[in-house]
């Protein structure tokens, strides 16, 4: 971490992804490298990948090993990296999201704008992830009156999602649940099962 601001950042993007079926222990993740860069630059940070080895140091260690190990040895150091992560200052000044579920296939980020629950699915709600949106309401529902659901990157919504759609209405009353961007398919849902006579969808 090039400053203590990076550092916390850090370890605050971390400690989001607690509870995910990627993380192990103390945050040690088995993701992908996409999935993670993007969650840290979703923290507010800037990831540079850099060499961990660069050729020319004396590996005094090796020197009594046979030339085949050593050379093993060498190749498998040319194939490590090191972050380095550094606090974008236009990010995290930018940035309205103030928290995040994730499951296997959703991610729900959210952040409370006045007395509005402004929220981004992404992925699949179904019986597996629908909890991880009715935990991000559950925090909110005494602050708000009004729950929005960004639904641009939702492909797909089961009866448990709309469950948990028409819990918020109910809780706030009807018409206080609106999902935007719907996709055709999802608009779809919405028809077939009649609930887009009780939630607002567009």
């Amino acid at each position: 971490m090039s400053s203590p601001d990076a550092a916390e950042l850090y370890h605050k993007a971390r400690r989001k992804t607690v509870g995910s079926s990627d993380i192990f222990n103390e945050g040690v993740s088995f993701a992908d490298e996409a999935y993670k860069r993007a969650l840290f630059e979703r923290g507010g940070l800037t990831v540079e990948r850099l060499p961990f080895y660069h050729g020319d140091e004396d590996l005094a260690m090796l020197r009594q090993v046979p030339e085949a190990w050593r050379e093993a040895f060498v190749r498998l150091l040319e194939g490590c990296s090191v972050w380095r992560m550094t606090v974008d200052e236009s990010s995290v000044a930018e940035t309205v999201i103030e928290g995040a579920k994730q499951v296997d296939n959703l991610e729900v980020r959210h952040a409370l704008a006045g007395d509005t629950l402004a929220c981004e699915v992404s992925g699949r709600i179904d019986t597996i992830s629908a909890p991880a949106l009715l935990e991000a309401f559950e925090e909110y529902f005494d602050q708000v009156t009004r729950i929005e659901v960004d639904a641009t990157s939702l492909a797909y919504i089961s009866s448990a999602g709309l469950r948990v759609l028409m819990m918020a209405s109910k809780r706030l009353g009807m018409g206080a649940v609106e999902v935007l961007h719907a996709t055709a398919t999802v608009r779809e849902i919405f028809s077939s099962t009649g609930f887009d006579q009780m939630i607002d969808v567009s």
